[in-house]
């Protein structure tokens, strides 16, 4: 893993640069992970690539549908905060009591682990294949259980960034905070990419490419 991330660290954190420009508008977000997911892709499987002309090449080929899945993604993420928001409200106040509200509470966690996972495959399997909207979310879901192993290992390395980026605020503020930004602006998003696409590649080929041409040699 890091002997690839290390090799191609100076083109990724450069396609890190496009993507944040693509993301600035957030309902472009969709477009940005596209290319991205394409250039990361390629890195974790040590294949060659043109930064430029493959990052908006992968999103020339996918926009009619990364456009649609980035804006449906994020309606479902703000929908998900507001439930927490909602439920944290009417817990504090007592309008629910505390049984009730912790079944509600673990029903949306695992609704919010699924798609989480689910969100690690979207757009390797879009750049992959020629899949509708809709079969790109039924096989991402899919994948959430299948993948469960690299979906830990995911989660829980990007878990660890986040606590290491709490301790620098603790202690020092100033300091964490200048480190936080330069971080992740120019290393997080193409490092959390990457770590994704290396993980969640293997098992896409696992179920649906060996497979295929198993049955098709």
């Amino acid at each position: 893993f890091f002997e690839l991330y290390f090799r191609n660290f100076w083109m990724l954190v450069s396609a890190g640069l496009w993507y944040i420009l693509l993301s600035i508008p957030v309902v472009t977000s969709g477009l940005a992970n596209v290319g991205m997911a394409y250039i990361c892709r390629m890195a974790a499987r040590d294949k060659h690539v043109f930064l430029t002309s493959d990052f908006f090449g992968a999103i020339k080929r996918n926009w009619k549908r990364a456009l649609p899945v980035g804006i449906i993604n994020l309606i479902i993420s703000v929908v998900f905060a507001a439930d927490l928001y909602v439920l944290y409200i009417y817990w504090s106040q007592g309008i629910i009591n505390k049984t009730w509200g912790a079944v509600v509470f673990a029903a949306s966690m695992v609704f919010i682990a699924g798609f989480t996972f689910m969100k690690y495959y979207i757009y390797t399997l879009m750049i992959t294949f020629d899949y509708n909207i809709k079969t790109l979310y039924k096989n991402s879901w899919l994948f959430a259980t299948l993948g469960i192993k690299h979906n830990l290992i995911i989660t829980g390395t990007l878990a660890i960034i986040f606590a290491l980026a709490y301790v620098l605020l603790t202690l020092n503020f100033r300091i964490g905070l200048t480190i936080i930004i330069v971080v992740g602006a120019f290393v997080y998003p193409s490092f959390s990419m990457f770590l994704i696409q290396f993980n969640v590649f293997p098992e896409i080929k696992k179920y649906i490419i060996d497979p295929y041409y198993a049955e098709h040699p």
